[in-house]
């Protein structure tokens, strides 16, 4: 089952974050791009089983969405970038696409504007966004 569900994490979470976010976002120890802005995503914790039944089991996903920058930025424009992002997850809060099923109860639980500085004195977000959701996978 933590094969599965790590499968799970890059094959549908990650993959249709990037397809909804587009390919400023880099998952967190891929090669991060040179770009001034891109968005990064890494888990926050590990999968919870919340349901199990004979035929399916779900799993609610905890992910952290970084919008990573460095330059720095006026304080709107990161509220605007961050809001855009949040635009994009609250259209797709259930996510399936050619036939795909990636998600379900896709909600965005906080928001933290405000840059977060590593012990080097390295940006390493501007914004932040937990977000979660539900996979339900056959048995």
């Amino acid at each position: 089952e933590g094969i599965m569900a790590t499968n799970i994490i890059y094959d549908r979470i990650f993959k249709g974050l990037k397809l909804i976010l587009g390919r400023r976002a880099v998952i967190e120890g891929d090669l991060e791009p040179k770009a001034a802005e891109f968005i990064r995503l890494s888990t926050e914790t590990s999968p919870e089983l919340i349901e199990n039944t004979g035929a399916s089991y779900a799993m609610l996903y905890s992910i952290n969405i970084d919008l990573v920058t460095n330059r720095a930025k006026r304080p709107k424009y990161i509220t605007q970038a961050l809001a855009n992002i949040i635009r994009l997850l609250n259209q797709n809060t259930a996510y399936t696409t050619g036939g795909v099923y990636y998600w379900h109860d896709g909600a965005i639980i906080t928001t933290e504007p405000g840059t977060l500085l590593d012990e080097d004195g390295q940006v390493l977000y501007a914004g932040r966004i937990l977000w979660t959701a539900t996979h339900t996978e056959l048995k």
